[in-house]
């Protein structure tokens, strides 16, 4: 009979310890996704930041342009690469900052993290998720 209720206790004990272990580990899960989404605020944050000084330094850099073009009745040519170089470079960082940038990143790191199966992706599947992933081979 002690010996029943002993197993019993440790029955109990054991699935206590699987969904404690189950909770921590959606706990990190959770975690670990709110922690890459501040970073990928943050990182939109410094953009936007950084898109305003980009912005500055164009308007400065055409006014400068601008006048050369009227004193000299030219736009010369090797001032021409870096005005391109520049709005390429503005253009892809005002898609980061206030663009669907940010959507496409999250839809591909889901494509990446659910669909691929690499040796890196995913670390530590879901647990709905049966597929495995396998190591480089050496």
């Amino acid at each position: 009979m002690g010996n029943s209720i002993a197993n019993s206790i440790a029955e109990k004990q054991k699935e206590m310890q699987k969904d404690m272990a189950k909770v921590q580990m959606e706990n990190m899960e959770r975690g670990q996704e709110r922690q890459r989404r501040m970073m990928m605020a943050m990182a939109i944050a410094q953009t936007r930041d950084l898109l305003k000084w980009q912005e500055g330094v164009g308007v400065l850099g055409g006014l400068a342009l601008g006048a050369f073009a009227l004193k000299h009745r030219r736009i010369p040519g090797p001032a021409m690469a870096p005005v391109a170089v520049w709005l390429v470079t503005y253009l892809y960082q005002y898609d980061l900052a206030y663009g669907s940038k940010p959507g496409r990143i999250n839809k591909t790191f889901q494509e990446i993290t659910t669909d691929e199966n690499n040796w890196f992706v995913p670390l530590m599947p879901p647990p709905s998720s049966a597929t495995k992933s396998t190591p480089p081979s050496s």
